[in-house]
């Protein structure tokens, strides 16, 4: 299971911070090198973490929010919509 982020913006950005499930910076958060204009990265759920160590788990939690900023920009949060398959 995994977030997938898309830039499909007109600026390249250098990295960025992704939180999921509450506002920033008191949840689970990663640090990732963002995705090219046009291109995209998934992001595994295991890999977000608090603070304190405690890490994300997909099988006990769903993701209801991200939030997304970092490398100079600001956070924009959206609602997690489910991948159709």
């Amino acid at each position: 299971m995994a977030v997938r982020i898309e830039n499909t913006g007109t600026q390249n950005w250098n990295q960025m911070v992704v939180y999921v499930n509450d506002t920033p910076p008191f949840t689970f958060k990663v640090t990732v090198a963002a995705p090219a204009v046009g291109a995209a990265v998934n992001i595994p759920l295991a890999s977000f973490a608090k603070k304190d160590g405690t890490r994300f788990n997909p099988t006990a939690t769903k993701v209801t929010q991200i939030w997304v900023g970092g490398g100079g920009r600001d956070f924009q949060s959206f609602n997690a919509s489910p991948l159709s398959r």
